[in-house]
């Protein structure tokens, strides 16, 4: 008897840590501070500062000390110019959550030598509604803090503990490109407090914000720094699943005008298709002469979205249109909003195209199109290959 009372005490202790594994949350990381702002640090990582050199290494501590103190003045001696930049991109790179730290410092030189002596940091912000420069003071930075910690506490915590890094990684992709408004007129539209707060954010504060959370959910992640084909200056980011890097850029999978489609073109994609759209500014490798911390390479698709999804169309015989027909009707049986495939080859993404809108392929009966219970929207990517499917129910 006594046996199988511990018996069913084990399995009931079993049981209970199951369920608190598939029903638990998973909590904000946080190292207690040495600053004198006197806040928990959280959000940062140390990949590009172990890339530096000894001394280096001290700046960029040293950096750190000031950044969570308030203090502007560094006093450094016989570093060069570009290293002394390299180290300040390095920190930033490393450290997404100092949304007080501001992008722009200044050297102090030598009169007659022109050796750097010192680092300025710049600790503020403009209101762009008034027009006035607002300087963060301990208690300001403080209250922003806590308030960015609560909302990224209630993030995580909604994301489910049994899930893939795969998995969580798309959860915030979601989350983020789904509830942040792009806004360039916001105050804090280029920081972590900006996008996860106040849900206003550029491209740089959209990296920031995914760097910073997958640093909680202990994914790394890297800031990427380029521009568009058309010249614009432009971030995104770069993350690790399973060994493999991929790329992944939130805003150009922001959904885009009236509609609530999230994208994903842009998610778990090589160098080879983020060189397409983008010139790409940070090294591969540690390169002295370029200030941008280095990226790893991707070459992988193995956790692209549409590989990933079983969404890849590799051919386009009957046998691989029945499955695009399977999957769009799956999707109006489970009055689900949308589906988005991707061709491998720009013949059958053409093909498809003008089969499905011509009517010549009498296969496409099956095609669930507009009617009295629902409208049907389709829309392209045609540099990707991507079809869109977008349904609302009436």
């Amino acid at each position: 008897m006594k046996k199988h009372k511990y018996l069913i005490i084990l399995v009931l202790l079993i049981l209970g840590g199951l369920i608190i594994y598939l029903t638990g949350v998973l909590e904000l990381n946080t190292t207690k501070h040495y600053g004198d702002l006197g806040i928990s640090k959280t959000g940062f990582y140390s990949i590009n500062k172990d890339l530096l050199s000894k001394e280096s290494s001290k700046i960029y501590e040293q950096i750190d000390k000031n950044v969570y103190s308030l203090k502007p003045d560094i006093d450094i001696d016989n570093v060069n110019k570009n290293e002394i930049k390299k180290i300040v991109e390095y920190y930033k790179a490393d450290n997404p959550q100092v949304f007080w730290l501001k992008s722009d410092f200044s050297l102090d030189q030598q009169l007659f030598t022109n050796n750097i002596v010192g680092v300025n940091l710049e600790y503020y912000y403009i209101d762009n509604a008034t027009g006035k420069q607002i300087v963060y003071t301990k208690d300001l930075v403080s209250k922003m803090n806590k308030e960015l910690e609560n909302e990224t506490n209630r993030i995580i915590e909604s994301v489910p503990v049994y899930y893939t890094d795969y998995q969580k990684a798309k959860f915030i992709h979601d989350y983020l490109v789904s509830t942040i408004e792009y806004d360039e007129n916001a105050n804090f539209s280029h920081n972590v407090y900006g996008a996860l707060v106040e849900k206003k954010a550029v491209c740089d504060g959209l990296s920031k914000a995914y760097m910073y959370l997958l640093s909680q959910l202990d994914i790394e992640s890297h800031i990427v720094y380029g521009k568009s084909k058309e010249g614009i200056a432009h971030s995104w980011n770069i993350i690790k699943l399973d060994e493999e890097y991929y790329h992944v850029d939130l805003t150009w999978d922001m959904p885009q005008g009236d509609s609530d489609t999230i994208l994903y073109s842009n998610f778990c994609i090589t160098d080879e298709d983020a060189k397409k759209n983008r010139v790409i500014y940070s090294p591969y490798n540690n390169i002295n002469d370029n200030i941008y911390a280095p990226i790893p390479k991707c070459d992988s698709i193995d956790y692209n979205y549409y590989k990933k999804e079983g969404l890849l169309i590799p051919s386009y015989t009957d046998s691989d249109l029945k499955y695009i027909l399977d999957l769009i009707n799956e999707t109006v049986q489970n009055r689900e909003n949308s589906l988005q495939i991707k061709f491998e080859k720009s013949d059958d993404f053409n093909k498809f195209i003008e089969e499905l809108t011509q009517g010549t392929n009498d296969k496409f009966y099956r095609f669930p199109y507009s009617n009295s219970q629902r409208e049907v929207t389709i829309k392209t990517q045609n540099k990707e290959n991507i079809v869109i499917f977008e349904f609302e129910y009436k």
